[in-house]
């Protein structure tokens, strides 16, 4: 009971063994043993360490950024310097879970180059020994998705359309001169030399 004009203190907690009333934080008691939590590094953090050594991790960070070919996954891996025997079992086991294939991957280039212009056969083939597919499967999928008449039909079609450009822009020339027009755009396109002069009888004096 306290009487009136008195003056009343809270209790405190008894002093610790460092001498203080309260007892020091966790962080403090971590420091004065000598130990601090906060720099031990996460195992998040030393993942990505580990993970540079795996090939396969290191061929399906690539595959996720773009498809790729079995050829120029062999030599990004091998330019890592990946053991040629690792690289092997990493290329199989992709193969075999249908996440390389070059015949798509060829059918997919083919494709995607067609629809932004058309262009003939040389220029296909070229954009895919540019992406390392061998020779043998260049010309599998050129025979599978692009036969001489499909190569046929864009190469009328390229030579009306740049036809109807060199009209609209009033260069109207002598058709001799406009046939040697053609076929060099014709040509540049990729186009097979053997379907040139076949196409531009149809579009020039057709």
């Amino acid at each position: 009971m306290i009487g009136a004009g008195e003056l009343w203190y809270p209790e405190m907690p008894p002093a610790s063994r460092s001498g203080s009333a309260f007892p020091p934080s966790k962080g403090l008691q971590r420091a004065a043993r000598g130990v601090d939590h906060r720099a031990r590094p996460s195992a998040s953090s030393a993942r990505p360490a580990r993970r540079r050594d795996d090939p396969r991790y290191v061929a399906l960070r690539l595959l996720a950024i773009r498809p790729r070919s079995i050829g120029e996954l062999m030599r990004r891996l091998s330019e890592k310097g990946f053991p040629p025997e690792r690289v092997q079992g990493v290329i199989h086991a992709l193969q075999e879970q249908r996440m390389l294939d070059d015949a798509q991957f060829s059918h997919t280039l083919i494709e995607q180059t067609l629809a932004r212009k058309p262009v003939g056969r040389k220029l296909l083939s070229w954009k895919l020994r540019q992406a390392s597919v061998a020779p043998e499967g260049i010309e599998e999928a050129l025979g599978r998705v692009f036969p001489r008449v499909r190569e046929l039909a864009l190469a009328r079609a390229a030579a009306a359309q740049k036809l109807a450009e060199l009209l609209r822009r009033r260069r109207v020339a002598p058709r001799s001169d406009l046939k040697a027009r053609l076929g060099r755009f014709l040509l540049s396109r990729g186009f097979s030399p053997e379907l040139v002069p076949e196409v531009l009888e149809e579009i020039v004096f057709g």
